[in-house]
Order: structure tokens, then sequence, then C-alpha cells
């Protein structure tokens, strides 16, 4: 497992890290317990899903009829909603991969290692007072065989990539998605090129403050993204940053 540490920059209102902007200040360190007592809503069972090409027949029925909040609203999950999950633009785990409870539990193993070895912050964002704490690591045999891969098969796909002048006359905008309302939102979209294959995961967790409890947000493979742009929850400086970062790279469909 190769997780790799925050670069954090004095005096500065964010952290880099790969090359992108995570606005916040460092807080606290992540506690074995903040991992170990981790909650798991069924609105990050569903966002995880999205992040899948397949589900079981067994997953499918276990996830029909659970209910979710959508921004204040009570969506009750069926057929169509969870087609329109998968179909959504973003990275995509491995096809054998179509558990996203189980994906969850071995995201929470992997976490609690790392924990474990080193330090893991929290970061603040001093916009919203939500708490953030992102894990990007590359799963090793043990991993992957928990999750059914064998060692040379790749963990998923990379869904973003900078807008060169190759595939410039490629992209489109489109909505993200059509299910949850935040997905509703218009990305760079480019169609014809084969989306990289990755090792690479990421895995976020959250606490709406300091004195909240921690729960799963998502887990998926590809490159470290900032946040989509969202004027409602992001300062100025960090929403001209998200358009500018987004303006240049696109979602491979």
């Amino acid at each position: 497992m190769n997780f790799k540490p925050e670069n954090i920059e004095p005096n500065s209102p964010y952290i880099e890290s790969d090359g992108v902007r995570i606005y916040g200040e460092r807080a606290q360190i992540v506690e074995l317990s903040d991992v170990e007592l981790l909650k798991i809503p069924q609105e990050a069972v569903l966002h995880v899903t999205r992040h899948l090409t397949e589900l079981s027949g067994e997953v499918r029925e276990r996830l029909i009829g659970t209910q979710i909040d959508d921004e204040g609203k009570t969506v009750i999950v069926d057929k169509e909603f969870i087609s329109v999950q998968l179909e959504s633009a973003g990275s995509k785990f491995n096809d054998k991969i179509s558990d996203p409870e189980i994906l969850i539990a071995v995201c929470r193993e992997m976490m609690i290692e790392e924990v474990n070895a080193g330090q893991v912050s929290w970061i603040e964002n001093s916009a919203t007072g939500e708490m953030t704490a992102k894990f990007q690591a590359e799963p090793g045999d043990k991993y992957k065989e928990m999750l059914g891969l064998g060692s040379e098969e790749k963990l998923g796909t990379t869904s973003v990539v900078e807008i060169t002048p190759n595939i410039q006359g490629q992209v489109e905008r489109e909505p993200r998605g059509k299910g949850e309302t935040k997905d509703q939102i218009e990305v760079n979209v480019v169609r014809g090129i084969p989306a990289p294959k990755t090792d690479n995961l990421i895995i976020v967790i959250k606490k709406q403050s300091k004195d909240s409890e921690p729960y799963f947000y998502t887990a998926y493979t590809g490159i470290l993204a900032p946040s989509l742009p969202r004027p409602e929850k992001q300062s100025p400086d960090e929403l001209k940053y998200n358009q500018e970062w987004w303006e240049k790279h696109a979602f491979v469909r």
C-alpha cells in the first residue's frame, strides 16, 4: 500500500497534493476510532455505486426500496435510479467488483492500516466548517484478493483526463448524470478515447463539523481531483480554482 502524504504550505488557504488544491486548513489528526466507528450512510453506498459498471442481482435486490436524502428530498431507490447511477460519468472500478458494501469494507481496512502507520489530518473548509480527510493508495495483493481481483488486474480506470489539443475537438458539455441533484451539473465529456487503467484509489471521509460523527463519503479510482464547482458551498477563491481546473479537464465516457 502506498499512501501519499499531504503537502501543506505555510499560511496557505489550501493544501496541495499531486498538484491539486484542497481548500481548507489542517485540523486534528484522524483517530483510529474515527475509522473503526465510521458511519456508512445509504447515500455513500449509492455514491460508490456510480463508480461501478455492474451490480450482482443480489446487490440490486438489496438496494431497491432503500431511501436516501437528496439535498432534503427523500428518494426511494428503484431499478431506474440504479441504472442512472451506473451510467453516470466518472471513474469505474474493475467490472469484477459488483458490491459497493464489500468495497467500502475493504476501504475501511485500508484506512485503519494507514491511520495506525502514521498521521492523516482532517481538513477544515473555512467556508462551510465541513471536515474532510482524503486517503490515496495503491492497494496490494491482499486487498485485491479481498475484492476478487488477481495481482495483475487493475483496480479500475481513470475517468478524468486533461484536455489536450489532440482531443479538444471531441469535448462536449453535458450533465454529469441524471440521478441525484448533485449530478445535475454540466461537465466536459470526451468520447472515443480509452479510459486509462489504474491501481490508484482515492477514499474520502467527512464530518459536518469538528464535533459531529465521521462518515464515509466516497471511493473512486483515478487521479486526485478538486470538487466540482458549487457556488453555494465554496469560497470565491475555491470556486474560481475549481472552475479553472475543470475547464481544462474532461470525463471520459
